[in-house]
């Protein structure tokens, strides 16, 4: 009998990851994103004792968060597995730790994520081991911190993940049936110690509320689950229509939208739309709480004001009636002027500056015959006469006119020749340095840095 349960467990894993494969396109390699605990054993051992000639090609990727004194011990532990199975396994290795005063379960997860997201072609289908508890914990987790239908409806069986696909297969087994089918197949599992932590919001619920839900609805992780699934269908649908009121702007490939886009939504509807054009713009979601401060302070305020709104990586300001989206970088500062050849990408503060030679445009070659390029911060105060311009203007007075907003223009690199300003970024080249039509030119290139 017992066999039987592990046969039915091999199969349903087996099944489910090929339906999940077929949904996608071109896929031909599985990869398990094996930890080395219980559950992604189970999911790994399953898989590769029903692989078959026409399988897809099996490998397994590890995780290695570096947060525990026994991280490379576990790293091996799976290693020697994938060895004994003949599969193919890498290990991925973090090495940055957690930012202070950030959730370490969720600096956790987004990089081990983003690692995966890393190693994932368009011929990939990752595969983790999140099961039905997994999916009653996540639908409790996010209910008690006021998500809405997005966030209550769970853990997708199936979404993007890079330029391939991130798969759930176990989503309709137990973790008590992934235990169980290890222990019948004479594998094991790593325990980790951070699951007993009780301080982790998502162990507390594990041991301390959910066996009391069990108890007395024995059925509630199933219940749950469907609860997520009909959630899900209403984010869907949403989401859909917040579709439909951005469909006039260019929402999906813009990061800044006109204000007056929201003045006739009612407050609901404003944070459904604005939550997602955050999400089409690859932004995280922020929670409802910052949503609601997003709403108070950035679409609320007066109009002479200029609120920000950050959360994580990300931010979100208004700036003569528009609404911007950026990514978090570190804060703009004075830099010491750097002499510069041209001849490599220079690495500044704000970003990267390269230039390329070229005919008919940029700084003229000739001009620089017996002055020093030198690359320095603004201070204030500075003119140029743009090429086509009459007169010069206050470099200010240049990016107000351009409408480049404020918190971008402190990061803009200034070019001298000599001590004379010579371009400005890549937004211009002074008049009297710039080529002609018969004369070679430096083209400047400005990159800013999206960290």
């Amino acid at each position: 009998m017992a066999e039987n349960k592990q046969v039915a467990v091999e199969q349903k894993i087996a099944a489910t990851s090929a339906a999940l494969a077929a949904t996608c396109v071109g896929i031909s390699r599985w990869t398990v994103a094996y930890s080395g605990g219980w559950d992604s054993t189970a999911l790994l051992v399953a898989l590769a004792r029903t692989r078959g000639p026409s399988s897809p090609n099996l490998r397994a990727l590890h995780v290695d968060h570096g947060l525990h004194a026994h991280s490379q011990q576990w790293a091996d532990h799976c290693h020697k597995r994938c060895l004994a199975l003949g599969i193919e396994f890498e290990i991925l290795k973090l090495v940055s730790p957690p930012p202070p005063g950030e959730s370490v379960e969720a600096w956790a997860r987004e990089q081990r994520y983003a690692a995966l997201a890393r190693r994932t072609t368009a011929r990939d289908l990752i595969l983790t081991a999140h099961h039905r508890d997994d999916q009653a914990e996540t639908f409790l987790l996010n209910a008690l911190r006021g998500a809405g239908p997005d966030g209550l409806q769970g853990i997708a069986a199936l979404r993007v993940l890079g330029e391939g696909w991130l798969g759930r297969p176990c989503l309709d087994l137990s973790g008590t049936e992934l235990r169980q089918y290890c222990a019948g197949v004479g594998v094991s599992g790593v325990d980790d110690p951070g699951n007993q932590v009780l301080n982790y919001d998502r162990n507390f619920l594990r041991h301390h509320v959910l066996p009391i839900l069990y108890k007395r609805w024995p059925s509630a992780a199933s219940t749950l689950s469907r609860v997520a699934s009909l959630q899900r269908v209403a984010a869907e649908n949403l989401a859909e229509r917040a579709g439909c009121i951005l469909s006039a702007t260019l929402y999906r490939t813009s990061d800044h939208l006109d204000l007056a886009v929201f003045a006739p939504l009612s407050p609901e509807w404003q944070a459904l739309c604005l939550r997602q054009w955050i999400l089409s713009r690859g932004h995280r979601a922020p929670s409802s709480a910052q949503l609601d401060v997003m709403l108070r302070t950035v679409l609320g305020s007066r109009r002479d004001r200029l609120p920000v709104v950050e959360w994580g990586r990300s931010g979100l300001r208004r700036h003569r009636g528009c609404l911007y989206l950026y990514q978090v970088s570190p804060k703009a500062r004075a830099f010491t002027p750097i002499t510069w050849d041209l001849a490599g990408a220079l690495s500044l503060p704000g970003g990267y500056l390269s230039a390329s030679l070229v005919a008919g445009c940029g700084i003229r070659v000739d001009s620089l015959e017996s002055n020093e390029v030198v690359v320095r911060a603004r201070v204030g105060g500075e003119r140029c006469r743009p090429v086509g311009s009459a007169h010069s203007q206050t470099l200010k007075r240049l990016l107000q006119t351009q409408q480049i907003p404020p918190w971008e223009r402190a990061q803009l690199p200034l070019i001298y020749v000599g001590d004379t300003l010579a371009a400005v970024a890549d937004l211009w080249v002074c008049a009297e340095y710039a080529a002609g039509a018969d004369e070679q030119g430096w083209k400047l290139q400005w990159a800013p840095s999206s960290e």
